[in-house]
């Protein structure tokens, strides 16, 4: 599982990740509800209020600027929604511009 540390992930990275999930639903013909925990799943990492793969700590989820108050595997994956998951101490939300992506 990647870490980012930079305020956005570079594009190179998105689209990454964004392979990774075309995968997961290429390989998954049944999964019909896109939840963020079918990538952690798939990837075989913990998600979950105290845990995002190997880092324990108190999550926090923020979506698309928005503090995610339920549990964080069932963060919808929609277009273009932007994830970031704090553990610890809240990190300033990063915002992503998708026009350089190429997604």
């Amino acid at each position: 599982m990647a870490a980012f540390p930079e305020p956005a992930p570079p594009a190179a990275a998105l689209r990454e990740l964004y392979a990774d999930w075309a995968e997961i639903m290429a390989n998954t013909p049944g999964l019909t509800t896109r939840l963020f925990r079918s990538i952690f799943d798939e990837w075989h990492q913990p998600l979950s209020a105290n845990q995002v793969g190997d880092v324990k700590g108190k999550v926090s989820a923020i979506v698309n600027g928005k503090l995610w108050t339920k549990d964080p595997r069932e963060i919808p994956l929609n277009a273009h929604n932007v994830i970031q998951l704090n553990v610890g101490s809240p990190v300033p939300f990063a915002t992503v511009n998708w026009g350089g992506t190429g997604l």
